[in-house]
């Protein structure tokens, strides 16, 4: 059964249901609820949003850069948990990246997305600043090994090239990789992630801006399985294939 949503018209004195997961303007930001509100009060029940990554990662950034901070975030570890979720109406919707300035697109969330014929809502351009962070205490010169996910490694290579000392270890999320070495007390590792991240599970920034290019920008979308369009809407996407014969 459909969940609905009640909006009282300005002019006339009825109601008018809404769906569930219509896009309102609130504070000048999306919420992708249907939920009732009360006038002046925060909404009843936080909007889901489910992400891939821990509490920190840039992922989050950009769902509360568009959804603001009244919302409920879904941490995943793997996007196709991502989509599976929002799919089966476990969350109103999600945030993916689905391509980077340095690093191209991102191929895996173009296919599930097809997969799962979520709608796209809206997107951002969310800067990404990648900076070392160790344990509390910790100096630079201790630390032997590095770790992140395997993009954000790659997005720092001429910080290797710099340090060829440093050992490079593959992690599945930026922010959960700072977790892991302040949490296991690794005091010769260090993270690149960002410095919510940082903050976040108390670790301490050694280096800031390591990124090779500092106009590092990452697109993510916000999607949805159904959407009314929002007043302003001016972009359109389309995917489509050919069959792969000669000629």
């Amino acid at each position: 059964m459909t969940r609905k949503s009640w909006v009282r018209e300005k002019k006339k004195r009825t109601v008018k249901p809404q769906p569930f997961l219509t896009i309102v303007k609130k504070r000048g930001l999306l919420s992708c609820s249907g939920l009732p509100m009360k006038q002046g009060t925060n909404m009843l029940k936080l909007p889901k949003v489910a992400i891939q990554g821990d509490t920190g990662s840039y992922s989050e950034e950009a769902a509360l850069s568009m959804l603001g901070r009244e919302i409920e975030i879904h941490h995943c570890e793997h996007f196709r948990e991502v989509f599976e979720m929002t799919a089966a109406g476990q969350t109103s919707c999600c945030v993916v990246p689905i391509e980077n300035s340095l690093a191209g697109s991102i191929h895996k969330n173009y296919d599930l997305l097809l997969r799962y014929k979520l709608k796209i809502v809206r997107e951002v351009n969310l800067h990404i600043q990648h900076n070392l962070v160790g344990v509390p205490g910790v100096v630079f010169e201790e630390v032997s090994t590095v770790v992140s996910h395997p993009v954000a490694l790659d997005q720092c290579e001429s910080f290797f090239e710099e340090f060829p000392r440093l050992i490079r270890k593959s992690a599945y999320d930026t922010s959960g990789s700072v977790r892991r070495v302040v949490e296991e007390n690794h005091r010769d590792w260090a993270a690149i992630a960002s410095r919510r991240a940082a903050k976040h599970y108390g670790g301490q920034v050694l280096m800031t801006d390591i990124q090779d290019n500092k106009e590092n920008f990452t697109r993510f979308f916000l999607l949805s399985p159904s959407v009314d369009l929002p007043q302003g809407a001016n972009k359109t996407s389309i995917a489509f294939s050919f069959k792969n014969t000669p000629g």
